[in-house]
């Protein structure tokens, strides 16, 4: 069904809109901007959705922690200081991962862990952002 520009259903299947004429979503689309009321505004939430992609963010988020953790486990009870220390400290950290470390190895878990934190964040940002957003439409 289509309508008018006073929301009123057009007998022949077209919509009226200055000089042209339009059916489907241009049609609904001005009926429903039009009413003063915003009664047409209704929408689906997808919830389904919405929490099967949260749930699949939260899997995400959890095999990052995981690996974490697992850098976290090598960090304290390897024997390498300067890994360690990488591991307690942000700016030991900043300083390996951008190379100013004679041992490789140093520089390369520097970079790995740099690079996770880095995912998690990212990952996080956006779990958040939706988490909101879908709280919002409840």
């Amino acid at each position: 069904m289509t309508f008018n520009s006073s929301g009123q259903p057009y007998g022949n299947g077209l919509a009226s809109v200055g000089e042209c004429l339009y059916d489907g979503y241009p049609a609904v689309g001005r009926w429903m901007a039009e009413d003063p009321d915003g009664e047409p505004f209704v929408f689906r939430k997808f919830d389904d959705l919405a929490a099967q992609n949260l749930l699949a963010l939260q899997s995400e988020l959890l095999e990052m922690e995981e690996r974490l953790k697992g850098l976290n486990h090598a960090a304290f009870l390897g024997p390498d200081m300067a890994i360690k220390a990488a591991a307690r400290e942000w700016e030991v950290l900043i300083q390996q991962n951008a190379g100013e470390h004679s041992q490789p190895e140093v520089v390369n878990v520097a970079r790995q862990r740099m690079a996770l934190i880095k995912e998690i964040r990212e990952k996080l940002k956006e779990y958040r952002k939706l988490g909101h957003s879908y709280l919002a439409l409840s």
